[in-house]
């Protein structure tokens, strides 16, 4: 039976990206109020997922 298991830097790299995409978007509306463009949400949630990614493969056994 196969089990999927993260470890700590996995984990941490999961909230740091959950970090990153919340923290670009509250920075941006605060900028920018409600005409953020779709564009910079779009990089946002990239940065985000490259940095979820990284983490898990760097955490990884």
């Amino acid at each position: 039976m196969n089990t999927v298991s993260f470890n700590a830097k996995q984990i941490l790299g999961i909230f740091v990206g959950i970090f990153v995409v919340i923290a670009g978007i509250v920075v941006n509306m605060q900028k920018f109020g409600n005409d953020i463009s779709i564009g910079n949400i779009a990089v946002i949630f990239a940065t985000g997922i490259l940095v979820v990614i990284s983490m898990i493969v760097v955490g990884q056994d």
